[in-house]
């Protein structure tokens, strides 16, 4: 679905331009002439970008910046500031009031459309970003958006050290930022001695075109620096220069050279879209965690347990390994509950995860696949091996009691455990998880009335 630009301008003549330039790029283009019913546009149409004139009939583009930043959901839309002519105390004040970029009239097309394919892909992480914790929020999860930026690493890339250190001077007045001076050879071995920075400033001028760029997309690859911001330093108004460098991964530019209070405001936002995608990746880090693994135990859950099951289990028909699947069920549980309350019997589920994780092998596996129920599966063991491990889990519960907050004295826990065995000799019926795990199921069934805290075996039929 193509991107969505809301054009925003007082003259007819500049829209259709514009509107022209960004179709024929198969972007969906809106217009709208005045400041209010662009807000309007914005809030039912949701343009994945919006380009404002400086002078609109009903308001300056700079407070139009302002405003746009403030309503539901548009802090995270970009804005592209358009002056008449070039002027860099006009810049400085357009980024101060919010836009993410200033272009000035007349444009140079393909550093206008690098700028726009640089700020729609930076629309669309922090978008996702929304989406996930809106619908965590309305689930009753999560918490609002940190109000501050944390502290960041910044490295300033020049062929010349001096010229680094001159850069480096205004950028270290900023309380956040720490702040290193890197010359392109010296990099990569400063990188592995202080950490990987979270902002790159790199020089790139005509002097050291190729080398500057080929360093920009050397490191853009790196996997390590995945989620480094680059703000690459072209010199001259090298507008050709700045789209290439945008198009290799630069997150911004400084089109004519070093300005210390452009720099700082230009760092400032890179440094809140760090902080963003920062937080979409440990976002998504979280959501993983909270989908595979039981929060009580932090053991693999029954969602994740089940299917791996069912890969080891073709992985050991395949290779003709035998294979273990237990059951294992803490004896009387609901008595603990009912007795002693559910914060004790919460305590001796995660006690009991922590034994269990000690005896495994790092090739098991091991997940709480229900109340107080627990599966364990151990790849290419043989059905003595098994069963010993099997007694020694029941062993390393039961036989020392169970020390937990808040009791006047340890309690003593058990579990009955119930396997099934798939060896190499067993070619009828193929083996699968769900015939393995019933049997583990009705073995256990067996080691309860039996007596539990006990150890039964279940073979499948050959």
């Amino acid at each position: 679905m193509p991107s969505k630009i809301l054009i925003v301008d007082g003259i007819s003549t500049n829209r259709i331009v514009l509107r022209a330039k960004l179709s024929a790029a198969f972007y969906t283009v809106l217009q709208a002439g005045s400041g209010a019913e662009a807000m309007a546009i914005v809030e039912r149409e949701q343009p994945d970008l919006v380009m404002v004139s400086a002078a609109l009939p009903d308001m300056t583009g700079e407070f139009f910046c302002k405003k746009i930043k403030i309503i539901e959901g548009g802090g995270d839309r970009p804005v592209v500031l358009i002056l008449p002519f070039a002027n860099q105390s006009a810049l400085i004040t357009g980024l101060g009031c919010g836009a993410d970029q200033v272009l000035f009239h007349p444009f140079n097309d393909q550093y206008l459309f690098a700028q726009v394919r640089a700020l729609i892909r930076g629309r669309n992480s922090a978008e996702d970003l929304y989406l996930r914790e809106n619908t965590k929020r309305s689930l009753g999860f999560g918490d609002s958006a940190a109000p501050y930026l944390p502290a960041l690493r910044v490295g300033v890339v020049t062929e010349d050290y001096a010229c680094a250190m001159t850069w480096m001077k205004p950028l270290r007045l900023h309380p956040r930022h720490k702040v290193t001076c890197h010359t392109p050879r010296s990099l990569m071995r400063d990188i592995e001695d202080q950490g990987v920075p979270d902002i790159l400033v790199i020089g790139i001028s005509s002097q050291n075109t190729e080398s500057g760029l080929s360093l920009l997309a050397g490191l853009h690859a790196q996997p390590a620096m995945r989620r480094t911001m680059f703000l690459a330093v072209i010199g001259n108004g090298n507008n050709t220069l700045a789209a290439d460098a945008l198009d290799l991964g630069a997150s911004d530019v400084l089109l004519n050279g070093f300005d210390a209070d452009e720099a700082v405001l230009r760092l400032t936002k890179l440094a809140r879209r760090k902080h963003l995608a920062d937080r979409l990746h440990h976002s998504v880090r979280d959501g993983l965690r909270a989908a595979l693994l039981d929060p009580l135990t932090g053991l693999y859950n029954r969602r994740y347990a089940l299917p791996q099951l069912g890969k080891l289990v073709e992985t050991s028909v395949t290779t003709q390994q035998p294979m273990a699947v237990m059951l294992a069920d803490i004896d009387h549980f609901k008595k603990i509950n009912d007795s002693l309350g559910h914060a004790v019997g919460d305590g001796v589920l995660k006690t009991i995860g922590q034994r269990l994780h000690r005896l495994m092998r790092p090739c098991d596996l091991l997940a709480r696949i229900g109340g107080e129920e627990f599966l364990i599966v151990m790849p290419n063991v043989s059905a003595d091996t098994a069963r010993s491990s099997a007694r020694r889990i029941c062993a390393a519960i039961g036989m020392v009691p169970f020390d937990l907050p808040d009791l006047p004295r340890p309690i003593p826990v058990t579990v009955s455990i119930g396997m099934s065995i798939y060896d190499n000799q067993q070619a009828k019926p193929r083996p699968c998880a769900e015939m393995l795990l019933d049997q583990a199921d009705q073995a256990l069934y067996d080691a309860k009335s039996e007596g539990r805290n006990q150890v039964t075996l279940s073979r499948p039929a050959a």
